[in-house]
């Protein structure tokens, strides 16, 4: 949904980002693979599974500086709908929101209000698919 403004390196990095996130608690659901491919369209780019960092710190540290506070927040929501779209939220996902909250100098508050705010549309779009099947 926020993908398709972002800079070339910003796909590349988000792309990246999300493969750690996908990858991190060992289980890669087929709704998640789904949803990467989907950011892929999104952003205009070709699919890759394979990471062009070593760490997920890494990426979060170079995003925080090419990206604006909004830019931010949007690839933020998109992380989030990546994490919670399998429906399981594992501890190492609590750890990579947590860290990219603080790198990306999110107050709590917004940070709760951004995961919130993410899985209620979630819910939503799953309780509407369910009733135009």
């Amino acid at each position: 949904m926020y993908l398709s403004n972002l800079s070339d390196k910003q796909k590349m990095l988000f792309l990246d980002l999300a493969l750690f996130s996908m990858e991190i608690d060992g289980v890669i659901a087929d709704k998640e693979l789904e949803m990467l491919h989907q950011f892929c369209e999104e952003m205009k780019i070709e699919f890759r599974n394979s990471k062009n960092y070593a760490s997920y710190e890494e990426v979060v540290s170079a995003l925080k500086d090419i990206s604006t506070t909004s830019e931010l927040k949007k690839m933020t929501i998109e992380l989030i709908a990546l994490i919670y779209a399998d429906g399981k939220y594992a501890d190492e996902e609590a750890d990579l929101l947590k860290y990219v909250q603080k790198i990306f100098q999110f107050s709590p508050h917004l940070m709760e209000d951004l995961i919130y705010n993410t899985r209620n549309l979630l819910n939503s779009c799953d309780v509407l698919n369910n009733m135009v099947k």
